[in-house]
């Protein structure tokens, strides 16, 4: 295709084309798991969704843990404890918009579930397209853009868990708002709205979930320190007023829970060690216990099958075996964007080379993090906790980007009418929506249409 004026409206609503229908691809899917995936199946919703009915009950803003109870099938607050401490923010806005369109959701649990799921659906929407957004607003080949838009919409996990009550969903909204921040920043743009996106995601990732927190908090970081080449942020004023106030926002939730638990993330074992003791937390002793190494394959096994399929009390096969030559290609491109020296292909430097930087330090350390966790944990209960990949999705972009700079830095030799860039950027779009549609059918056949 020509690059040349009579080209480029051509090449813009094409471009846009692939960012739509990949949004479409998204949201359909997610519009399918949320009317056909019962409420008792994407990960601890019910417990997501008793933490709503909680707030709405005791009027608190910040809740007391210990107190907490899990719903029952008929709607009504058993004895059971609630396991979860995540920060309130995602509830409180689920409980905004229910008071805002009818009032907080009662009756049965599974009926307050399907209106919490549509609720939240709106919060998804927005993050999905802020995901996409990021690759759009580059200057890049077609083939760049169709790669990345597939390579955002087909990972199976972001559909699922954004169909549900979870705050994952505020987790992706946030990390697309701090990578769009970073973005800019990186890209030489400080000022106002820098600032206040920057300062927003992360507010939003820290009031979340404590590991999108971390994520989002390294990425910026990273960022900050690599933008610090191009752009003195630290003497815009204009960005540093925008971006402050919001890290003082996290503080109204993790000082008073630092003070009341003695410790910013409490968890069972904290709020209520009786019911952690008798919970399926702890192993009961006697276990074999697994050296390093076998212990660390097995949890990365859960890592890879959760990435690559669903898991949420059914676990899922994937395959057939070609199609997972699309996401290990995609794995492959991004590994070469990710590591190819600067310079080394002869052109010129992108400012998304050091987000995609950045994300990666925040994703491989936030991973090593984590394993040290598990592991104390394991040795502290016997049991195998597994790190799921939907915890690493707020910066899911960051590789979709990566693999765009890999195909980029391709050889550019052509074949007699086509680029051989644009054919194996199609080859991988081909094989990673039909490893997509093929979890996608596999999963839904277990729970059949009425």
């Amino acid at each position: 295709m020509s690059d040349g004026p009579a080209g480029r409206p051509r090449r813009n609503v094409a471009v846009a084309a692939a960012y739509l229908l990949a949004l479409a691809w998204i949201l359909g899917k997610a519009a399918l798991f949320r009317e056909r995936v019962p409420s008792h199946v994407p990960p601890d919703e019910p417990v997501h969704v008793s933490y709503v009915a909680w707030l709405e009950a005791s009027g608190a803003v910040l809740p007391r843990y210990e107190e907490m109870r899990l719903l029952e099938p008929d709607g009504r607050f058993g004895a059971q404890p609630t396991y979860l401490a995540h920060p309130p923010a995602y509830y409180h806005l689920l409980r905004g918009l229910a008071r805002v369109t009818g009032g907080a959701p009662s009756g049965p649990l599974d009926a307050a579930t399907r209106r919490l799921r549509s609720l939240s659906a709106p919060l998804f929407a927005a993050a999905a397209a802020l995901f996409l957004w990021l690759g759009f607003r580059r200057a890049a080949p077609l083939a760049s853009h169709a790669l990345y838009a597939a390579t955002v919409a087909t990972v199976p996990p972001l559909a699922f868990v954004g169909s549900a009550v979870n705050n994952d969903v505020l987790a992706f909204l946030a990390g697309g708002l701090a990578l769009l921040g970073l973005a800019r920043l990186l890209e030489g743009r400080a000022g106002a709205a820098t600032g206040t996106l920057v300062g927003a995601g992360l507010a939003l990732a820290l009031l979340s979930k404590a590991t999108a927190g971390l994520l989002v908090l390294l990425a910026a970081g990273a960022a900050l320190a690599l933008a610090r080449r191009t752009v003195r942020w630290e003497r815009d004023h204009r960005f540093l007023l925008a971006l402050l106030p919001w890290l003082l926002l996290p503080a109204i939730h993790y000082v008073p829970i630092l003070v009341r638990y003695g410790t910013p993330v409490p968890s069972l074992d904290v709020v209520d060690p009786e019911a952690y003791a008798r919970s399926a937390f702890v192993e009961a002793p006697g276990t074999p216990r697994l050296a390093v190494v076998p212990w660390a394959v097995k949890l990365l096994k859960v890592f890879g099958s959760t990435w690559l399929s669903l898991i949420a009390h059914v676990w899922l096969p994937v395959g057939p075996l070609p199609t997972l030559a699309g996401p290990a290609l995609a794995a492959l491109l991004a590994a070469l964007g990710l590591l190819r020296r600067r310079g080394a292909d002869g052109g010129a430097e992108d400012p998304v080379d050091d987000l995609v930087r950045a994300g990666a330090v925040a994703l491989a350390a936030t991973l090593l993090v984590n394993l040290a966790w598990a592991r104390d944990g394991y040795l502290a209960t016997e049991r195998l906790g597994g790190i799921h990949a939907r915890y690493y999705l707020p910066l899911f972009p960051v590789l979709a980007l990566a693999a765009a700079r890999g195909l980029e830095r391709l050889p550019a030799r052509g074949l007699e009418r086509v680029p051989a860039r644009a054919l194996l950027a199609a080859a991988v779009v081909l094989l990673l929506v039909l490893f997509d549609a093929g979890v996608t059918v596999r999963y839904l056949a277990l729970f059949p249409a009425p």
